[in-house]
Parts: C-alpha cells; sequence; structure tokens
C-alpha cells in the first residue's frame, strides 16, 4: 500500500514557484512531487547512513591508499633527481669538450 500524505499549506516565493513548475514539466512530474523530493533530500542531507566499523575501514583504506601514493611520489622525484642528474653531467661533459 501506498505511503500516506497530509495536505499542506507552503508560501513560496514566485521565483521558487516558478522554478519547480518548470523543473516539473522537464522531468515530467508535479510541482508537488517536485517538492516532496527537495523536502526528501534536505532532511536526508545531515544523516549519514554509515557505522562506526564501516568508518574505520574507510579511514584505514584511506590511509593505505595515501600512503601508495606518497611512495609512488616518493619514487617518481627520485627518478626526476637521476634524470635531472644525467642531463648535468651530459651538458658538463659537452662544455668540456668546446
Amino acid at each position: 500500500m501506498g505511503t500516506t500524505m497530509t495536505a499542506t499549506m507552503v508560501y513560496l516565493k514566485d521565483s521558487q514557484k516558478k522554478r519547480l513548475k518548470q523543473l516539473a514539466k522537464t522531468k515530467k512530474t508535479s510541482l508537488a512531487e517536485e517538492l516532496r523530493n527537495a523536502v526528501e533530500q534536505y532532511l536526508n542531507s545531515g544523516q549519514i547512513d554509515i557505522n562506526e566499523e564501516e568508518l574505520n575501514t574507510l579511514v584505514a583504506e584511506a590511509s593505505t591508499s595515501v600512503k601508495q601514493m606518497i611512495a609512488e611520489i616518493d619514487s617518481t622525484l627520485q627518478y626526476a633527481k637521476e634524470v635531472f642528474s644525467k642531463i648535468e653531467e651530459r651538458e658538463h661533459g659537452r662544455e668540456r669538450h668546446n
């Protein structure tokens, strides 16, 4: 069976009503449906549906990923230093021959 609804009077700015009507027209719904969707989204916006164990797992995974990224960056920096060092050696070798 469907959800029970209650009629409620809401005062909207003219611009809000116009935008809701346009959105409803675009989505082929009603102004009331779009208003209900907006209210539901607002009510759920502050809620996080995650428990402490899941949050701890996410933190651990994020920490592992960050450590891997740092290691990759360190490796890339070391490689870049080696390349620049070889370039400098070649440049100094050319200067000695000239």
